[in-house]
């Protein structure tokens, strides 16, 4: 034995004393949280066992919050504008349409921004604070569509304008669900990417099937409580959402800290104000679509948007045709909320496992044919026993659940697992962006598919929807599994993206057109 081992065992050796130290430490979540050491680092923000904890307390109030309000105005607005009369298309181009130009437009610029702002309060935070009360305001007037439209009914405004009634309505209407969706699309996409700058990337994993069992408990409640009341309480469901989303979700803000970012590099504040702004959209452009991996999932994600743009029908397809009512659907709606709530986090843990991709693609590929299915809900007469239209619908929706709920576990994951983290928000925006497009286009084209349908066969044209949304999704999934097979060509769990600099881009294009000449 030499020297350094001498001393390497000396220093190994326990100490002398009276007192010997705990051969165990003390377990559980109690002692866990009692560390006070910083044990977690994201960027320039340490966490305490305790204030990781907390931090994610927070979001996953603010979560709950969310995820109540967000399901106010899509389920709601539908049967709102259908009790006003309004004709199917506008529904679809109000709900729809309006909605995804807006995104279109402002997502890229509020993201790109996001990634670049730099403030003592963070580069997420002051978009959440400041648009929050703005959302609370314009939500809160949308439950009160049913007087606005008896009010301008009987006004003698439209025919000083020259206008029907309908009209002003529909315009009246439209031009406040334009600004609650304008506010909204701040929380919607800043909201997401919060995420990746405060959560530790150990736990993303875990913080995601927290969110999602925090979602489902918001879901059961909405479907429990709210839904089957919406037509009756419309007013007081709005804006009692309003106050609890004002107060619970400004609170989250208040309480979440950013840490500091270094300045950006691809952003020079100096330069001359129109020359910013084309320096702004080439390095976006430069970033976000050269990839041809990243540019083909953009376009699958959009065709399964465009797929998506004619869900509203379903619900008029159900209530209006099959003479299902509100309750019946939140109760089992409600009624599946635990078993949604229990598979989260096994289906964290699978998504985590087997990675995101995979989970996703198979989740998209799985769930086809039941969205071809909805189409075909009757009531079914064999063999002398009647199965009912709503007993079909329970066992669709059931069957349905365990892939919506994989897909729903894998899609943020494999966002955060596929675009480099240092412009993920940016490219979040850019997948986006081509989403809403196909939104845009979608609903325009679905909404005047389904109003013909309407006229040519009554409310059994809303059934349509899911014919349309099972053909999109299907186009989507097959450029999803070329993506996949790019995926794995290029490292599968070991990919990774850097967005390349302007300058070797250019020598590469140099290069090309040299040889090509």
């Amino acid at each position: 034995m030499n020297a350094l081992d001498l001393a390497d065992e000396k220093r190994s050796a326990p100490a002398p004393g009276p007192a010997a130290e705990p051969a165990d430490p003390p377990r559980g979540l109690s002692a866990w949280l009692r560390e006070s050491k910083p044990s977690f680092r994201v960027g320039t923000l340490t966490y305490t066992r305790l204030g990781l904890f907390l931090m994610f307390v927070w979001l996953l109030w603010g979560d709950l919050v969310w995820t109540i309000m967000e399901n106010v105005f899509p389920n709601s607005m539908p049967l709102q504008l259908d009790r006003l009369g309004v004709p199917k298309e506008w529904i679809g181009y109000i709900m729809g349409t309006a909605a995804a130009v807006i995104n279109m437009t402002f997502v890229p610029v509020i993201s790109f921004r996001s990634d670049r702002t730099r403030t003592r309060w963070g580069r997420r935070l002051p978009y959440l604070i400041v648009t929050t009360p703005f959302v609370c305001i314009f939500l809160a007037s949308l439950g009160f569509t049913d007087d606005i439209g008896a009010w301008l009914g009987s006004s003698p405004l439209a025919a000083k304008l020259h206008i029907s009634p309908m009209t002003l309505i529909v315009v009246t209407i439209g031009m406040l669900i334009l600004l609650f969706n304008v506010f909204n699309v701040f929380v919607n996409s800043i909201y997401w990417y919060l995420f990746r700058d405060v959560v530790p990337s150990e736990y993303l994993g875990r913080f995601m099937a927290a969110f999602r069992m925090v979602a489902a408990l918001g879901l059961m409640f909405w479907n429990g409580v709210l839904y089957g009341r919406i037509e009756q309480y419309t007013r007081s469901i709005y804006v009692g959402t309003s106050l609890i989303y004002l107060f619970g979700f400004g609170l989250m803000c208040l309480m979440v800290k950013e840490g500091k970012y270094p300045p950006p590099e691809d952003y020079a504040k100096q330069e001359p104000f129109f020359r910013k702004i084309w320096h702004a959209i080439e390095t976006y452009a430069r970033e976000c679509f050269v990839s041809p991996l990243f540019v083909l999932f953009y376009v699958s994600q959009a065709l399964v948007w465009a797929g998506q743009a004619c869900n509203i029908y379903k619900q008029l397809f159900y209530i209006r045709h099959l003479g299902f009512s509100t309750a019946e659907m939140g109760k089992v709606n409600a009624l599946l909320g635990p078993i949604i709530l229990l598979v989260q986090f096994p289906m964290g843990w699978l998504v985590d496992k087997v990675h995101p991709m995979r989970a996703y693609v198979v989740a998209m590929t799985a769930s086809l044919p039941m969205l071809f299915a909805g189409y075909f809900l009757r009531d079914y007469a064999v063999l002398g026993y009647t199965f009912s239209a709503l007993s079909l619908w329970i066992t669709i929706t059931t069957i349905q659940m365990p892939t919506q709920q994989l897909r729903e576990a894998s899609e943020v994951p494999l966002m955060m697992r596929l675009f480099p983290i240092k412009q993920f928000g940016q490219f979040s925006s850019a997948n986006a962006m081509l989403r809403h497009f196909a939104m845009i286009i979608g609903s325009i084209a679905g909404a005047t598919f389904i109003g013909w349908t309407n006229r040519k066969y009554g409310q059994f044209g809303n059934a349509h929807a899911f014919l349309w949304h099972g053909w999109f999704q299907t186009a989507g999934v097959i450029l999803l599994w070329i993506v996949y097979f790019m995926w794995r060509r290029a490292g599968a769990d070991n990919f990774k993206y850097e967005v390349p600099e302007a300058d070797a881009m250019r020598r590469g294009f140099e290069v090309i057109e040299r040889d090509g000449g």
